[in-house]
């Protein structure tokens, strides 16, 4: 009879351990999780990329826009944002959308200068360079003296 007890309360603990509760208690009907609870829900990452893709599959169809550029240029602007790890989100976030802005506009004539035959990967290459180019361009521009005449200066001499 002992042994019947014992093995029943160690099926009991057994169980509360499995459930992970501290201390066996009998489950009522209250502390069942109700269906809602037992979905297998995505996650908000999952969620926000598939409405990303959609809201640029609907726009490419209904305005007429490139749909490889447009990706193009949002992966490329999203490989902006993710590699700056020493600026703000909100620096990151204007990179990015810089950076697609720069690569949907420029990647025909990337596309034009190019044996490339894709939208998408010419959009893709010039939103990754869009923005190491201009902070290039912006500390040649500091670095350069500039002649006399363009700072107002006394245009004779």
């Amino acid at each position: 009879m002992k042994a019947a007890l014992r093995l029943i309360l160690f099926l009991r603990k057994s169980k509360a351990l499995l459930l992970g509760k501290k201390k066996y208690q009998s489950r009522s009907l209250t502390a069942q999780p109700n269906n809602f609870e037992r979905l297998n829900m995505a996650e908000p990452n999952t969620s926000a990329v598939v409405a990303t893709t959609v809201a640029m599959g609907s726009l490419s169809t209904l305005l007429g826009i490139d749909g490889n550029a447009l990706i193009g240029a949002f992966a490329g602007g999203a490989l902006i944002a993710i590699s700056s790890k020493n600026l703000s989100p909100v620096e990151r976030f204007a990179y990015m959308c810089i950076s697609i802005i720069a690569g949907y506009l420029t990647a025909p004539e990337l596309l034009a200068m190019t044996p490339l035959q894709q939208s998408g990967v010419a959009a893709f290459i010039a939103a990754a360079a869009a923005i190491a180019l201009v902070m290039r361009g912006l500390a040649l521009i500091k670095m350069i003296q500039l002649p006399t005449w363009l700072k107002g200066g006394d245009r004779n001499g």
